[in-house]
């Protein structure tokens, strides 16, 4: 049984006037598998406000090139990239 990701990172991302809550949900449904491109980082947990004027997007990753990497990885940009904690504690 593998250990429970550690959270150590939180993505912003300011989401675009033109995408409403049903166009961010089937993005994000068909773009997730793509983070099996990535096995190092964890994609935990997203929370969208209500007003769609952000995302926040938290990861256990080695390190921020393996989250921005993720990102790539499901074509969705960094706005701002936050360490949360130390990700080897």
């Amino acid at each position: 049984m593998l250990p429970a990701p550690t959270v150590g990172y939180l993505v912003e991302w300011d989401i675009p006037p033109e995408i409403d809550m049903e166009t961010y949900l089937a993005r994000k449904k068909a773009k997730a598998p793509k983070y099996a491109d990535v096995p190092k980082v964890s994609f935990l947990r997203t929370y969208v406000r209500e007003d769609m004027d952000k995302c926040l997007c938290f990861y256990g990753a080695p390190d921020k090139a393996a989250v921005r990497r993720a990102r790539d990885a499901v074509s969705t940009p960094v706005d701002r990239l936050h360490v949360l904690a130390n990700p080897q504690s």
